[in-house]
């Protein structure tokens, strides 16, 4: 739990969104990238041992998981975080792309609904901070009070 709240946490608070927009693309990317594998550890985490959480636990745990933004994120649809993480998108996305669209047209060709790919474009930062505070509410909440 420390090592995804640390990773969401140098997303959200280290490497904050720059006023000249330089890194926008690389840091969008890097949000998703890791929110997708810090949901994707939280759901089998819950799978494995959710039943036995206690219920504040189970209640932050179903917080982060029943987010929209997770439901969009762990779908990863049709191979999305794969070309985020290897920079290929497969031919049939290549004429979807533009230099023009928010991450060069990725996200339409991927999330053909646009409310989809405008919350994920638009909700990606604050979900990121979201998360980040959950897991630390929940790590604190597991702590013993002589550490806290």
């Amino acid at each position: 739990m420390t090592a995804m709240t640390c990773a969401l946490n140098i997303l959200s608070v280290l490497l904050a969104d720059e006023p000249e927009n330089v890194s926008t693309v690389s840091l969008w990317k890097m949000r998703y990238i890791t929110l997708h594998h810090v949901l994707s550890s939280l759901t089998k985490l819950d799978e494995q041992y959710g039943a036995g959480l206690r219920p504040p636990d189970r209640s932050l745990l179903r917080e982060i998981l029943d987010a929209p933004l997770t439901g969009l994120i762990s779908q990863a649809h049709g191979g999305f975080r794969n070309t985020l993480v290897h920079y290929l998108p497969p031919r049939n996305v290549h004429e979807q792309l533009s230099f023009d669209q928010p991450l060069y047209g990725l996200l339409d060709a991927y999330f053909p609904k646009a409310a989809d790919a405008r919350l994920l474009n638009e909700g990606l930062a604050g979900f990121t901070s979201h998360t980040a505070g959950l897991l630390d509410a929940w790590s604190r909440s597991c702590m013993p009070l002589s550490q806290m």
